[in-house]
Parts: structure tokens; sequence; C-alpha cells
């Protein structure tokens, strides 16, 4: 059975004030994305290094970043990280390219196409921008993930090391040109 989010949704602009929602939201989407696959141990560490307000209001005040949200009405149901200069695969290295790095949907808004929209809005971004390519980076275990970034033109490139709680994992570095 679908949930009861439905379109229309609306893409907006993160702003600092938005640092705890996105703490809270992002946290629920990590458990419920990693949590069967990972110790509740790394999860809770990476969690509690990657996911504080602090944290997010600096990211959220970084000129380099930039958060979109995906709303229902007042409801955020996802939400996505595009980031300018950060570390490339060697692939892309002396272009200009930009790396999503978080897109979280909402488990109940999932498959409704908000993802998708994220995705797009951000392609949108490099390519108003004028970049060459986007990149980003998809735990190897996450083959739906994976899957969804293929749907939308984004094919393997490398890979590098994430580091998880106290585990080291790998993720895939994924790029479409645009």
């Amino acid at each position: 059975m679908k949930p009861a989010v439905k379109l229309p949704i609306t893409l907006l602009t993160a702003t600092p004030p938005d640092a705890e929602i996105l703490t809270q939201f992002g946290a629920e989407a990590m458990r419920d994305a990693f949590a069967a696959l990972n110790t509740p141990e790394n999860l809770e560490a990476y969690l509690a290094s990657a996911f504080t307000p602090d944290g997010l209001h600096r990211e959220l005040t970084d000129p380099k970043a930039t958060f979109l949200l995906a709303k229902h009405g007042p409801d955020l149901v996802g939400y996505a990280k595009v980031r300018r200069n950060g570390p490339k695969p060697r692939r892309l290295r002396g272009q200009r390219a930009l790396e999503v790095q978080r897109i979280y949907v909402h488990r109940d808004a999932q498959g409704l196409g908000v993802g998708r929209m994220l995705l797009e809005a951000c392609l949108d971004i490099g390519r108003r921008e004028g970049v060459g390519a986007v990149y980003l980076g998809v735990w190897e275990k996450n083959s739906s993930a994976q899957a969804f970034y293929r749907k939308l033109d984004f094919s393997p490139i490398g890979w590098h090391y994430f580091q998880f709680g106290s585990e080291r994992q790998r993720d895939i570095w994924m790029s479409r040109s645009l």
C-alpha cells in the first residue's frame, strides 16, 4: 500500500534555521537505509559525527554547498546536498564537476519520484554553473541506489573508501556528463 504522501512536491533551498530538521531527517533516513547492514555501534558513531545541529549549521553556511529541500505542504519528505570543490574521483580531476553528496527521501515518499526530482534539480544546478560532470559516491552494497543512478545515466568510474564508525567501507564513484 502506498503512503499518504502525494505530489505536489515543492523544492526549496535550505537555510541555516533548517539545521535541526535536517539533522533529525538525515539521521532517520540513514537508520532506515543502513541499519540492517551495519552494526548499531558503527551506525550510531557515524550519526554522532555526521548529523549534529552544529555540523549541519556549518554545512548550511558553507558557500560551496547547497541544500535542496523537498516538501509536501509543510512536511519535509527529502533533501539533497550538492558540494563544489570537494575531493573528486581520479577520472574527473582537472574538470569542473559538482558532487551530489546526499540524497535522502523519507521512507513514506520513496517510489513517488522525489529522489528523481531532487537529483534532476542537482543536475540543473550543475548546468547553470557550467560544470562538465556531476558525480556521487554510493555504497557498494546499496544496489537499489546504484540502479536508480544508472537509470539517470550515471556510470561507475571508480571507488573510494568511506569511514563508517570503525569500519572502512567502499563507495562506488558514479558520474554523468552534462
